[in-house]
């Protein structure tokens, strides 16, 4: 039996257990499951990531911002955050609304960026001004080719966070929905879940707790430049309270109140994430404070997360 095949059966088996409430069973088996994708996986270096973040907060400074010239003053929407926060969930919730399209995962940016062959933000310093104004424009041209006129289009990629700055030159009028679940909630989801090899730190819970102090850095820093354009989406506040939050969702995008987010599962919008099957089901309050099922396995997880 091949590695991917025997990591696959023991995520599945842990899975069933987590299911019958077998709770240290389950997580001895995840436990294996990700000690075994640690062979298709990429190391993660922590002392990289957290250089590459400084480098980002560096260069995409207020004053950075205010030179950079404008590209479309279009509302753009983008829908970021860590994975397995519930971005799925509030871009299903806004794609119930007349006005509104779900873009899913547009991946623009990413295969922009990269094209140059340079890492970001170095990619960036790159572009002279007719590559500046090409990158912005040429994305309002593939949503013009690709969605219905007259909607706004969500962009969900859970990693744009990194590219908050950027998107706010080129587009001013952008609105960002950041969404936020319980920091261990958030780190047991991933963990529990077989990612691609392309998220490096998936498969050990200290370097997700790493990844997310990452996150938080870089948040904390885009909400000191530009805070009234970031919603914080609050996963755990919407399982309790989803009209409020919903309410406050749509009047941050200038959208009008409409009954039909609050059935969102029941809308026919494609969902191509880990989440499909939660978010066609009605509200999924087992996710929220998951975290106290493995709460003495994920007690040095805690120590390592960043306070709230």
């Amino acid at each position: 039996m091949d590695a991917l095949t025997r990591e696959s059966l023991h995520f599945a088996l842990a899975k069933t257990l987590d299911d019958c409430g077998r709770y240290d069973e389950a997580f001895a088996q995840y436990e294996i499951g990700n000690r075994i994708s640690a062979g298709r996986l990429r190391p993660y270096d922590r002392k990289a990531e957290e250089d590459r973040v400084a480098e980002i907060l560096g260069m995409f400074s207020a004053e950075w911002l205010a030179n950079r010239e404008p590209v479309s003053d279009q509302p753009l929407v983008f829908i970021t955050g860590m994975f397995r926060s519930g971005s799925s969930l509030f871009e299903q919730i806004l794609a119930a609304h007349l006005r509104v399209t779900a873009g899913g995962e547009i991946d623009y940016f990413g295969r922009e960026l990269a094209s140059s062959g340079r890492p970001f933000p170095e990619s960036v310093t790159a572009l002279d001004a007719a590559g500046w104004r090409r990158l912005g424009a040429n994305y309002i041209e593939y949503l013009d080719r690709a969605f219905p006129a007259g909607t706004i289009v969500t962009n969900k990629r859970p990693d744009a966070f990194e590219w908050l700055g950027l998107l706010k030159a080129l587009f001013p009028n952008a609105r960002f929905v950041d969404t936020i679940r319980n920091p261990l909630d958030t780190c047991l989801s991933i963990y529990f879940q077989q990612l691609d090899g392309q998220i490096a730190y998936a498969n050990d819970l200290a370097n997700i707790a790493h990844h997310y102090a990452q996150y938080r850095r870089l948040m904390e820093h885009w909400r000191g430049l530009f805070g009234a354009s970031i919603f914080g989406a609050v996963y755990d506040d919407f399982i309790v309270n989803r009209r409020s939050v919903t309410q406050n969702l749509l009047r941050f995008l200038d959208l009008p109140w409409h009954e039909g987010c609050l059935e969102f599962q029941r809308a026919p919008n494609r969902v191509r994430t880990a989440s499909v099957w939660q978010v066609r089901e009605p509200i999924y309050r087992k996710s929220s404070g998951r975290w106290k099922n493995y709460e003495r396995q994920l007690e040095p997880l805690r120590r390592l997360l960043p306070p709230d």
